[in-house]
């Protein structure tokens, strides 16, 4: 998304040489988007410790099992894709519902990822719902919202294990999730 946004904002100072208005050196902003070029080419990933780092872990280990569960197909994307980038293995569902089938028919995850505005089956009623299967009662569900927790009339105690504030600081979800991979493990 950043290589995205710097194309387009390339594009639009290119087409604006001859305003008056200060503008971005296309050469300059050419080569900075090859270096991010060059960046993904390394196979550069966040680390848990919010560095960026090239291969966080061994070759073909994969972290962690997480589900997203967003109806914004967006941000769902965006988090699926940022969490493969930071080598976990994840599946996505559009809402409550379709995450329920797919708890049903899979091997559960570690993780769940869970807006809590969707329709048909929100987050609340899909996080009563995991509650209540015992099976279940292993995965860790964090939330992720624009609203707060007491906004919902929502605690710890109804079953979610940390609640992330949009706009998302997506190292504070890797330093988190890092401590589901390695308990009492410290992220520097």
């Amino acid at each position: 998304h950043e290589l995205s946004l710097m194309l387009h904002v390339y594009k639009k100072k290119s087409e604006q040489a001859g305003a008056r208005e200060p503008r971005i050196d296309p050469e300059q902003m050419f080569g900075a988007i090859v270096d991010r070029l060059e960046n993904l080419n390394q196979h550069k990933v966040l680390s848990p410790s919010g560095v960026v780092a090239t291969g966080a872990s061994a070759p073909g280990k994969r972290l962690g099992d997480a589900l997203v569960v967003d109806d914004d197909q967006n941000e769902r994307e965006l988090l699926a894709g940022f969490l493969r980038m930071c080598e976990y293995q994840v599946s996505t569902a559009s809402d409550g519902l379709e995450a329920i089938r797919f708890l049903e028919e899979n091997e559960p995850p570690k993780m769940i990822l869970l807006d809590m505005t969707m329709p048909r089956c929100d987050g609340q009623a899909f996080l009563r719902h995991v509650r209540k299967v015992g099976a279940w009662d292993p995965i860790h569900v964090f939330v992720v919202s624009g609203k707060t927790p007491s906004e919902l009339g929502l605690s710890p105690q109804d079953g979610y294990t940390h609640w992330f504030h949009k706009p998302l600081d997506p190292r504070l979800i890797v330093e988190e999730l890092a401590q589901i991979e390695q308990p009492g493990a410290s992220v520097a």
